[in-house]
């Protein structure tokens, strides 16, 4: 699924919150789930004031989802207090019987000018499905949002702010390494600044305090893996596929995840002999940032065509190998890093 990195309707809550005017219906999704809770929470503090007692804030699961119980929520009377907020959290609507799904539709068309709804969808994805009926309520009634993934020039100033706040600094290339090493997700990057801050020793951070303590995520590591290889170091490399074992990761997502890092480098070799810069890699394996591509064109001169060439074949020959013998999946993802390893030229 393509990322959506702004939108319109994003922009128009995040106005709405500076003018305190929001409107009665809202529907929250998105991968940010930082962004997400830090809007919804700003949502309530519009609607309530700052520091409302809970009396006028109701909340409900979907797990446990009574409808008698959103009825009496959306119109009970505010108690000292001009509004009420209805927080509805991973309901689908869309999957509800007919019944039930005409009743919302009854209430939804006529919410009380004083009540304000939110419906977030967190553990569920939100799925709009216009063949039914309750589709035409939300598309009338409700301003849907998707909280976007942070726009990386965004997202490393926010990086450099969190270090800051912990009394550290980080340059702007390693604020970029932090993205691509951990995720670029807010909420799980937080952690990491966090562990991070508590471990370095130096005023500033370096690349080895982020290699140090942070978990790295398995694109992160495929890249770093290959990279090894490409240094003649065998020994970085088996020690951080051992790292993913450790960690769990399915082989067969390794595999998959290694393949792809493989195939993009072989596309990186490409353009290199095409003498193509890194806004044409960027472009064309529609990656998210500078940083990535120019990691690629980086580590594309350390192989030759052949070599990338046998690799894609080698990842397709395991992915048969894992399916279709007795072989333990971990012998063969060690296999053909040993392959990998062996075949390496310039």
């Amino acid at each position: 699924m393509k990322r959506t990195y702004q939108n319109k309707e994003y922009a128009d809550l995040k106005k709405a919150i500076l003018a305190k005017k929001l409107k009665s219906l809202y529907i929250l999704h998105g991968e940010e789930d930082y962004l997400r809770e830090y809007y919804l929470t700003e949502m309530k503090k519009t609607v309530l004031g700052e520091g409302a007692p809970d009396f006028n804030l109701k909340k409900l699961n979907g797990r446990t989802f009574d409808l008698s119980e959103f009825n009496d929520a959306v119109n009970s009377l505010p108690s000292f207090s001009e509004m009420t907020f209805v927080e509805v959290r991973d309901y689908d609507m869309y999957t509800a019987d007919e019944k039930t799904a005409q009743q919302l539709i009854t209430i939804l068309s006529d919410i009380p000018e004083y009540c304000c709804i939110a419906f977030i969808f967190d553990l569920i994805e939100f799925r709009p499905d216009r063949r039914k009926r309750i589709h035409s309520v939300i598309e009338a009634k409700a301003k849907v949002v998707e909280i976007p993934v942070q726009e990386h020039s965004d997202l490393t100033n926010w990086i450099k702010r969190r270090f800051k706040h912990n009394g550290k600094a980080i340059s702007r290339e390693d604020a970029e390494y932090l993205m691509f090493y951990c995720s670029d997700l807010m909420t799980g990057l937080i952690s990491e600044i966090e562990k991070i801050s508590a471990y370095a020793r130096s005023d500033t951070i370096s690349r080895a305090d982020i290699e140090a303590v942070a978990v790295p995520v398995p694109d992160a590591a495929a890249f770093n893996m290959v990279n090894a290889i490409s240094q003649n170091d065998f020994g970085k490399a088996v020690k951080i596929l051992s790292q993913l074992f450790q960690m769990r990761e399915s082989p067969t997502k390794l595999l998959a995840i290694l393949g792809a890092q493989i195939r993009r480098l072989y596309f990186a070799r490409l353009a290199y002999e095409q003498n193509k810069d890194k806004n044409d890699i960027k472009a064309m394996l529609e990656l998210r940032s500078d940083y990535q591509a120019r990691l690629l064109m980086e580590a594309a001169p350390s192989f030759s065509l052949k070599w990338c060439e046998d690799a894609v074949t080698a990842c397709a020959e395991t992915d048969l190998k894992m399916k279709s013998t007795s072989i333990g999946e971990n012998i063969c993802l060690t296999d053909l890093l040993i392959f990998l390893a062996g075949q390496r030229s310039v």
